[in-house]
C-alpha cells in the first residue's frame, strides 16, 4: 500500500503544470519573464537565469552575469561563467577599478565626418539594465536615438566612444515631481529652471515637469477641492483617459489644529508637524481611493511620507484598485526628528506637507515598500528655499515656505537605502527611478528604457561609487545633513537635459496623462 500511495504521489506530480515545476533557478527550464509589448531589445525574450550573487552589490562585488548566457543546463563541474576579464569565449571585458573613459575621434577618423553636424556616440562594454532584463552590449546612438544595441557594431567613422569597463548603463531618471521657480506668498524658490536641472543631471534625472492634472485635498482657502468638486474633477480626467495626481491631506482637521496649536504659543517649526498627524494623511488618501473608485479614475497619490499612508494604497492597490503611490526623496531618506532642533534655520528647512514622520523607522518602511511593488514611483518634489526666505514664518509657522531639496539626491539614496541594503536589485531600481513612471505617464518606450528607437538619455551607473552630500558638493539649496551616500553617476549622454510643457499631447484611453518632449534648456558638460 505504501508503494502504490508513494506511486501515487509521484504520478501527482508529474502531472503538475511545467510552470510551476519549472519555477526557481536551478530548473532545467527556467520561467520565461514577460517584458511587456514594447520589448525590441534583441534575445529579450529568451531564457535568463537569476544568479543571485551577480546582483550583490557594494564595494566588494566583482561578479558580472555572462550576457544573456542560460547556465541552468550546467553541472556542477561546468567552467565558471563569471569572470573580470574577457576569456577566450568572447564574454565581455569588464575590468572593475579603471576610470570611465571618454575618446574623441583622431587623425583620419575625425577627418571622416569633418561637416557632419550629427550627434554621435558609441559605449562600449557597458552592462544595460532595463526593468526586465541586464545583459552586455555596446550602444550606438545619433541625433539623441539609439540606433543600435550589440556587439562588434559597424558605426561610422570620426564617432565619439565611451568605454564602460563594464559598469551599468541606465535609461535616464525620470522625477514627476518637481516645483523649480515656484511662487510663495511674493517670493520665488531659490531654484530656478537652470539650476534645477542642472542639479537633476548632477544626480542622474535627465527629465522632470511631466504633465499631469494635481488635486489638492489640504491647503484650506487656497487650493483645497471639496469631496464634491473632486468627484467631477476626476469625471472629467477619467474621461480624457488620464492619470489624476492628488496631495492627500485633511485640510479642513489641518485648519483647525494649526489654531489650536498657535494658541497654545507654539509658533516654531515643530508646530507645522504637530498640526498634521499621520491619521490626517491616511485618511485623506483613503477618501481619495474612494472618491477614484466611484469614478473610475486612475489615481496617483504624491508624497507619500508616513506608513499608515503607504499602507491604505498597499491594501487598495490588493482589491484591485488602480492607483500608485509616490514616495519622495526626503521621506525615503530621513524623519521628522529634526523638527525638534534648536536650531531655527536647521528645523525650518524640513518643512513641507505632509510633513516628514517623526518616526524613525518610516523611511526603512517606506522603501521596504517600494521594493516589493506596493509603491511604485519616485519623486522629489524638489521646492528649495533659502534661510532668508523661511525666516518670513520665524513667529508663525503656517507661514513658512514649504518645500526640501531632493531632485539630485534622489536616485543616490533610493540607491543606498534599497539597493545596497538587498531590498531590490538593479532592475527594481531602474523600474521605481524611470520605467514606471514612463509607463505611467505616456513616455515608454520613447523612455525610461533601453532600446532600439528610445531617447538616448542614458546614465553610466558605478555602484561602487561613494559621494558625501554637502553644501560643497550639491548644485542646490539642501535640507540633508552632510552624510557619506553612494552617488554613482558618471555620464549622461542625454542632450536635451530638461522636459518643458508644450502644446503636444497625447492621451490613451484610461491611462496616463499628457506625453511632454523635451527642450534644450541647457547642455550637458561631459565633465560631471
Amino acid at each position: 500500500m505504501a508503494e502504490k500511495k508513494q506511486n501515487g504521489r509521484q504520478g501527482e506530480e508529474e502531472e503538475v503544470p511545467a510552470f510551476f515545476k519549472n519555477l526557481g533557478s536551478g530548473s532545467p527550464k527556467p520561467r520565461q519573464k514577460f517584458c511587456g509589448m514594447f520589448c525590441p531589445v534583441e534575445g529579450s525574450l529568451e531564457n535568463k537565469t537569476i544568479d543571485f550573487d551577480s546582483l550583490s552589490v557594494g564595494r566588494g562585488c566583482n561578479k558580472v552575469v555572462a550576457k544573456q548566457k542560460d547556465v541552468a543546463h550546467l553541472g556542477p563541474d561546468a567552467p565558471n561563467v563569471y569572470s573580470k576579464q574577457s576569456g577566450k569565449g568572447g564574454e565581455p571585458s569588464v575590468e572593475f577599478g579603471r576610470k570611465v573613459e571618454i575618446r574623441s575621434a583622431t587623425g583620419k577618423e575625425a577627418l571622416q565626418n569633418l561637416n557632419d553636424k550629427s550627434d554621435r556616440l558609441l559605449i562600449k562594454g557597458g552592462k544595460i539594465v532595463n526593468d526586465d532584463q541586464s545583459f552586455y552590449a555596446d550602444i550606438y546612438m545619433e541625433d539623441g536615438l539609439i540606433k543600435q544595441i550589440g556587439e562588434n557594431l559597424i558605426v561610422p567613422g570620426g564617432v565619439k566612444t565611451i568605454e564602460a569597463h563594464g559598469r551599468m548603463v541606465i535609461p535616464g531618471g525620470i522625477d514627476v515631481h518637481t516645483r523649480f521657480q515656484m511662487p510663495e506668498q511674493g517670493m520665488t524658490s531659490a531654484d530656478d529652471f537652470f539650476q534645477g536641472t542642472k542639479a537633476a543631471l548632477a544626480g542622474g534625472t535627465t527629465m522632470i515637469s511631466v504633465n499631469s492634472f494635481l488635486v489638492y485635498m489640504a491647503f484650506k482657502d487656497r487650493f483645497q477641492l471639496s469631496d464634491s468638486q473632486i468627484y467631477e474633477v476626476l469625471s472629467v480626467i477619467r474621461d480624457i483617459g488620464a492619470t489624476a495626481q492628488v496631495h492627500a491631506e485633511n485640510g479642513d482637521i489641518i485648519a483647525e489644529e494649526q489654531q489650536r496649536i498657535l494658541e497654545l504659543g507654539i509658533t516654531g517649526p515643530e508646530g507645522h508637524v504637530l498640526s498634521r498627524p499621520e491619521e490626517v494623511e491616511a485618511e485623506a488618501v483613503n477618501r481619495a481611493i474612494t472618491i477614484a473608485n466611484q469614478t473610475n479614475c486612475p489615481l496617483y497619490i504624491t508624497k507619500v511620507m508616513s506608513k499608515s499612508a503607504a499602507d491604505v494604497i498597499a491594501q487598495a492597490r490588493k482589491k484591485g484598485t488602480v492607483v500608485y503611490g509616490e514616495p519622495i526623496t526626503a521621506s525615503l531618506g530621513t524623519d521628522g526628528s529634526h523638527y525638534w532642533s534648536k536650531n531655527w534655520a536647521k528645523a525650518a528647512a524640513f518643512v513641507t506637507s505632509p510633513p516628514l514622520s517623526p518616526d524613525p523607522t518610516t523611511p526603512d518602511f517606506l522603501n521596504s515598500l517600494l521594493s516589493c511593488g506596493d509603491l511604485q514611483v519616485t519623486g522629489s518634489a524638489h521646492c528649495t528655499f533659502n534661510t532668508a526666505q523661511k525666516a518670513v514664518g520665524k513667529d508663525n509657522f503656517t507661514l513658512i515656505p514649504e518645500g526640501t531639496n531632493g531632485t539630485e539626491e534622489r536616485m543616490s539614496i533610493i540607491w543606498d537605502k534599497a539597493v545596497v541594503t538587498g531590498k531590490m536589485d538593479e532592475n527594481q531600481f531602474v523600474a521605481v527611478t524611470s520605467t514606471n513612471a514612463a509607463k505611467i505617464f505616456n513616455l515608454y518606450p520613447r523612455k525610461g528604457r533601453i532600446a532600439v528607437g528610445s531617447d538616448a538619455d542614458l546614465v553610466i551607473w558605478d555602484p561602487d561609487s561613494v559621494k558625501t552630500i554637502s553644501a560643497k558638493t550639491h548644485n542646490i539649496v539642501r535640507m540633508f545633513p552632510t552624510i557619506p551616500c553612494f552617488f554613482p553617476p558618471f555620464f549622461l549622454s542625454a542632450r536635451l537635459c530638461c522636459a518643458a510643457v508644450t502644446a503636444q499631447s497625447s492621451f490613451s484611453p484610461w491611462l496616463k496623462p499628457s506625453v511632454v518632449s523635451g527642450a534644450q534648456l541647457c547642455e550637458q558638460d561631459e565633465s560631471m
